[in-house]
């Protein structure tokens, strides 16, 4: 049985035209920052440790793909709000490996991390149509995928404990 987290929120701020464009520029912004800036996270991976990162060999770099950016949310009290952070889906043959962190920080949009291989594969078994982001619950240690569900609510569906 899944276990979900309903949230019932209107979706007001996600549906008007004005947020619809600067999502578009933000969402085309992250993508050229990852494009730029992913080799100088993943070159220096040693070959032993690729497979740690969601690679069988240094080879399968040339054949990624950047998935849409994922924007990040996290609880503060009882508000939901964005984290000025998205993962980037690293793929590779049509599979999850890996995530990109694209954050602002101190007022610059840059890559940040990269990693969170079992979060990108399980993210990547779990999205639909319906996705439209992360929640990041720090108190419950868990990643949520969130989904625009009926009548504009929030689902909201474990993916992994993080540490």
């Amino acid at each position: 049985m899944k276990k979900s987290l309903f949230l019932s929120v209107v979706l007001l701020v996600f549906t008007g035209p004005a947020f619809s464009q600067d999502q578009d520029t933000a969402r085309q912004t992250v993508i050229n920052i990852a494009e730029r800036q992913l080799h100088a996270f993943i070159d220096p991976i040693p070959d032993n440790q690729v497979a740690d990162y969601g690679f069988r060999t240094k080879s399968e770099y040339k054949k990624i793909k950047l998935g849409d950016p994922v924007p990040v949310y996290t609880l503060e009290d009882t508000v939901m709000v964005f984290t000025r952070t998205w993962r980037v889906p690293i793929i590779v043959d049509q599979e999850y490996r890996s995530f990109l962190t694209v954050a602002i920080i101190d007022n610059v949009m840059q890559a940040a991390d990269f990693g969170a291989m079992e979060l990108a594969r399980e993210f990547g078994r779990r999205k639909t149509s319906r996705t439209i982001g992360m929640l990041r619950s720090y108190i419950l240690h868990t990643d949520y995928l969130m989904e625009k569900g009926a009548d504009n609510e929030l689902e909201f569906t474990p993916l992994i404990e993080t540490n």
